[in-house]
């Protein structure tokens, strides 16, 4: 299982908050750059054309080319 945070710093309160559910997700054995990954956006809003800008390393990141064997619907791939 991997996480990825992300959030752009013109996203209004929510920039204060999500650190402190990556410092708590690090305080339970999660680790930066292997499950789990932290992003901060500069300038990003919330909408559509933001998250396009950045979606490429998400993928990359919660999806990456593996050898080992992964459960999707119907069955193995």
């Amino acid at each position: 299982l991997r996480i990825w945070l992300d959030i752009g710093t013109a996203e209004g309160e929510a920039v204060r908050a999500l650190p402190v559910l990556r410092d708590a997700l690090l305080d339970k054995g999660w680790e930066l750059g292997e499950d789990l990954q932290y992003f901060e956006a500069p300038d990003a809003v919330h909408d559509e054309d933001a998250w396009a800008e950045r979606v490429d390393p998400i993928l990359h990141f919660l999806f990456p080319k593996t050898r080992r064997k992964r459960r999707w619907l119907g069955g193995f791939r």
